[in-house]
């Protein structure tokens, strides 16, 4: 489950914003959440999308130790039950914009239908935000670091189009993760050439300090998307990757 849900829901911000740049809203999972928790999410029902959603200038934060990991995404778009499963609806115009994101295996998780053609979540805005820290408000054993389990990412997109990813900062892996990725486009799980992610753009971010010591390495920006027979129009510029 998730400590914040948008239910099918339409027209809402959560804003931690007082002086331009401040964070002042902290949103923590209990110490005990369980297996697959999530901060945030975004929920589509079937036949009833999420639109005009955004979250910004909050701290999300999850329960993950260097060796346990219930928080599954600081930020999610899916099914009900996570991960594995699609959206039950084409959802829109989500934006998460300068949070900071501490204790969580994936930062932001967008999974779509990608069950038909043009079935995309469409114009998502990514920008500004700090996935991984130093230290876990809740004390204790948490961690800050991002990651943690196999084949996750600070940044997840699958089926989508018509998304800016710009200015994020991606650091500080738990050790114990297997395949990380810091921004993942895939098409894991879907139909062949269905909606496969598309005019997308991935500038400006910062990707360092992510370290490893499970197998599969670390993968600054991976770009997975099958099998497909159009232009993508994806464009990566202007990144900084150190550290890995």
């Amino acid at each position: 489950g998730a400590l914040v849900r948008f239910n099918a829901a339409w027209y809402f911000t959560i804003d931690g914003e007082g002086i331009p740049g401040q964070r002042n809203l902290s949103f923590r999972l209990p110490t005990n959440s369980g297996t697959n928790s999530r901060v945030v999410d975004f929920m589509p029902n079937t036949g009833q999308k999420c639109q005009f959603l955004s979250v910004r200038n909050c701290q999300l934060v999850g329960n993950n130790t260097l060796t346990t990991f219930p928080a599954f995404a600081g930020v999610y778009l899916g099914a009900a039950t996570a991960p594995g499963f699609v959206a039950l609806s084409r959802s829109e115009n989500l934006s998460v914009i300068n949070n900071e994101i501490l204790g969580t295996s994936y930062g932001v998780y967008m999974r779509g239908r990608a069950t038909t053609v043009n079935m995309f979540e469409k114009n998502i805005v990514i920008s500004n935000n700090i996935i991984g820290g130093y230290s876990n408000p809740l004390g204790g054993s948490f961690t800050g670091f991002t990651g943690g389990g196999s084949n996750v990412a600070g940044i997840y997109l699958n089926t989508v189009s018509t998304a800016v990813v710009d200015n994020n900062t991606i650091r500080n892996l738990v050790p114990a993760s297997v395949d990380y990725r810091a921004i993942f486009l895939t098409h894991e799980g879907s139909t062949a050439n269905f909606s496969v992610d598309s005019n997308i753009q991935i500038t400006r971010n910062t990707i360092y300090n992510l370290n490893a010591t499970g197998s599969g390495g670390v993968s600054a920006i991976r770009v997975s998307l099958g099998n497909y027979t159009t232009p993508r129009a994806i464009l990566i510029a202007n990144n900084s990757i150190s550290n890995l």
